[in-house]
């Protein structure tokens, strides 16, 4: 039963290795500028990357050592995928967003990042309007060239936002 339960499992981490793959090579060459690379996020499937190489050395059988080494794969290929910004719009959460669907943005700087705040109006299923706030970070030092350009690509959607932060 446990031989099945790994199996299972590593066709699952197959999967997702796939799926994270493919959003990889199909965002890389549409991103100039990366975003700030340790979030939240990636420091959580960076924690569970150390994790899953843990349960490698532990692991008893062979159908272990697969699992481990897929979940491994599979948790290295999510931290890979990145978001940033392109020449034709943004990569936020593994989903390109063209700059024709954003309404405004703003910028600041904060100690650690260059911070950009883009806000997004649609319809819901019901044909209701709704807007959505994305914030995106990156190093400082990329800072002047995302000003530069999404001044080039998004010439009168600049609006002072009021920030949380």
């Amino acid at each position: 039963m446990a031989n099945v339960l790994s199996v299972i499992i590593s066709v699952l981490f197959a999967g997702i290795l796939v799926y994270m793959l493919g959003i990889y090579f199909k965002n890389r060459k549409y991103i100039i500028i990366k975003g700030k690379n340790m979030t939240r996020y990636r420091m959580l499937m960076f924690s569970a990357l150390m994790f899953s190489l843990v349960t490698l050395v532990a692991a008893e059988t062979m159908y272990d050592t697969v699992r481990s080494i897929l979940m491994t794969l599979a948790l290295s290929a999510v931290i890979l995928v990145r978001d940033g910004i392109g020449e034709e719009g943004i990569v936020y959460n593994y989903r390109r967003l063209p700059f024709y669907g954003i309404s405004r943005y703003d910028y600041y700087e904060s100690r650690s990042a260059f911070v950009v705040v883009f806000q997004l109006v649609g319809e819901d299923k019901n044909k209701q309007t709704s807007t959505i706030n994305i914030e995106m970070l990156f190093e400082l030092r990329d800072g002047e060239r995302v000003r530069k350009l999404l001044v080039e690509k998004l010439p009168k959607k600049h609006m002072r936002m009021k920030t949380t932060s």
